[in-house]
């Protein structure tokens, strides 16, 4: 079965929703007025992962406690160059896009566990009090490349791909209407 028309309807819808994604904001703070942009999220989330490394080293040596810290806000970074990886191995090695996009949205998840996130350089924390709509934006991108994965790799009738456009119509539909609440 050719897979083109619908690798080439999954690149335009997937660069769309990441393109939305960065317009938006993610998420908001609690005695913050001004909620996060997706944009500096994504500029400055690596700086996160390297203080996240930093501390996983530092308790490994036994000069830190676990006190005053709160660990993951910033790995769910992580899942950017997961899906980048498997977005540019997407027609040459299924299997490991397919690993790769759910390691990704894995991490994309794992943030909705984060309770607080570091929010300057002297460590101090602030509580999440909402995700807004850049982080589902890019959440349902991480998720629709999974699922778009899956289906081309399973994929064996066209009703099949009929199935799953419903179930992805279904899917962005429910998530849309919870944005809009």
């Amino acid at each position: 079965m050719n897979h083109k028309p619908l690798k080439t309807y999954f690149f335009v819808i997937s660069i769309f929703l990441f393109i939305a994604s960065l317009t938006q904001d993610c998420y908001c703070l609690d005695g913050y007025t001004e909620c996060m942009e997706s944009i500096g999220a994504l500029l400055w989330g690596w700086i996160g992962v390297l203080y996240e490394i930093g501390f996983i080293v530092e308790m490994l040596q036994g000069t830190i406690t676990t006190e005053n810290y709160q660990f993951g806000a910033h790995l769910s970074w992580l899942a950017n160059p997961f899906l980048i990886i498997a977005f540019v191995t997407f027609n040459f090695y299924p299997k490991v896009t397919i690993l790769l996009s759910s390691v990704s949205t894995l991490f994309m998840l794992s943030f909705l566990l984060v309770k607080s996130v570091i929010v300057d350089e002297a460590g101090h924390y602030c509580e999440i009090k909402t995700y807004q709509a850049g982080y589902y934006l890019w959440q349902n991108r991480g998720i629709s490349h999974f699922f778009v994965d899956l289906n081309l790799f399973f994929c064996k009738t066209l009703q099949s791909l009929y199935f799953y456009y419903f179930l992805l119509f279904l899917f962005y539909f429910i998530l849309l209407s919870l944005l809009l609440r």
